[in-house]
């Protein structure tokens, strides 16, 4: 059985250090929606911290653009 995977996030890339605390749902139209943390300056707990969001159309196999 092949197992293909996907990383919607990265760290060092689009303007944020790190992101953390990753979540992942599927709509009823069945667009996969990935949130997380992203941390601007470092992984710390504290600091510039915004949630952000990548939408697939494809079942997570690409993402779009950093919402």
């Amino acid at each position: 059985m092949t197992v293909e995977t996907s990383v919607p996030f990265r760290a060092g890339r689009e303007g944020y250090a790190s992101f953390r605390i990753p979540a992942v749902v599927t709509s009823a139209a069945g667009t996969v929606l990935a949130f997380c943390e992203g941390r601007v300056g470092s992984q710390a707990d504290f600091g510039n911290i915004d949630i952000v969001l990548k939408r697939s159309a494809d079942g997570g196999r690409t993402w779009g653009p950093l919402q």
